[in-house]
């Protein structure tokens, strides 16, 4: 059963993405790009967008819509100079992470496929879905958390 408080949440949500895709639509922007834009706006820029907890000897990452914006534009940008078209695919092999994220709103920009890949996967479990994903390019963030490639 479906609480309340979280049915009007979802009908929040829902509502917030008809507009902004009415929105991309009427302007002929994409909907990322739309997205990115209403988020970045001069009211909120500065606002946290993302916020990553401290792990043990680390500090936390935190970053504002305007900067989140900057890091997604650069990173579309490096994905393109990489030729990766629209209606491509992207496999995202990393953990949940600011990263992940910046990554998820960075492939759509171009119009190719996010595809997140779990990094706790299984050697013959990761060959089996980079196989089926005919990936252009697969992104993996640098660590002890990053999946081998069988």
């Amino acid at each position: 059963m479906v609480s309340p408080a979280h049915r009007s949440y979802s009908g929040l949500l829902c509502f917030a993405i008809e507009q902004a895709l009415a929105d991309a639509r009427r302007s002929k922007r994409s909907f990322p790009e739309q997205c990115l834009q209403h988020a970045a706006g001069a009211k909120g820029a500065e606002r946290l967008a993302l916020l990553s907890p401290a792990k043990p000897g680390s500090t936390a990452q935190q970053l504002s819509y305007a900067t989140m914006e900057k890091s997604v534009r650069a990173l579309a940008t490096s994905l393109a100079s990489q030729l990766v078209h629209q209606g491509e695919t992207v496999v995202l092999a990393m953990p949940n992470s600011i990263e992940l994220c910046v990554s998820l709103l960075a492939v759509p920009l171009l119009g190719a496929c996010a595809f997140p890949m779990s990094v706790s996967l299984k050697d013959d479990e990761t060959s089996l879905l980079l196989s089926l994903s005919a990936a252009t390019l697969i992104l993996v963030k640098d660590g002890p958390s990053a999946p081998r490639c069988p």
